[in-house]
């Protein structure tokens, strides 16, 4: 009696031959491509949003932080380094593309504003005075 196996002389094969044939490997090729284009424009704008949002968080905190300055003081801070030292409540983010600057306006220093300032192309400026109010753009922002 005949043996029949899963490996028969009768096997269907689907394929004449092996491996794959230039068109199928360029269409592989082609779309790895558009796929791998798309991705890495994702992954610049994702930077690029967390760059910025970054800057904005530590802007942000300059507000509380200026008004815990103003309450021990009786000024506003002049520059983001006391703010820093002496309350302990901010440190600069080194890692994000940003040049960060705080001033405060007049003798008596009652108003204060701040700028974020990118060192890379493409990401917006920003800033912020003790309202709290943001303003961000493309170019230099506007002087307090």
């Amino acid at each position: 009696m005949p043996r029949r196996g899963r490996h028969s002389h009768r096997q269907i094969r689907w394929r004449s031959e092996d491996g794959f044939t230039l068109v199928e490997l360029l269409v592989t090729v082609a779309v790895l491509g558009i796929l791998a284009a798309i991705a890495v424009s994702q992954y610049a704008t994702y930077r690029r949003r967390a760059y910025e949002a970054g800057a904005i968080t530590y802007m942000r905190h300059w507000v509380p932080a200026q008004e815990l300055y103003f309450q021990r003081y009786g000024y506003y801070a002049d520059a983001d380094e006391l703010l820093e030292q002496p309350l302990s409540v901010l440190h600069v983010p080194n890692k994000l593309p940003y040049n960060f600057h705080v001033d405060s306006t007049g003798t008596a220093r009652v108003h204060w504003w701040g700028r974020a300032t990118p060192t890379q192309s493409g990401l917006r400026h920003f800033y912020i005075d003790e309202r709290a109010q943001l303003v961000s753009g493309f170019t230099e922002p506007p002087a307090p």
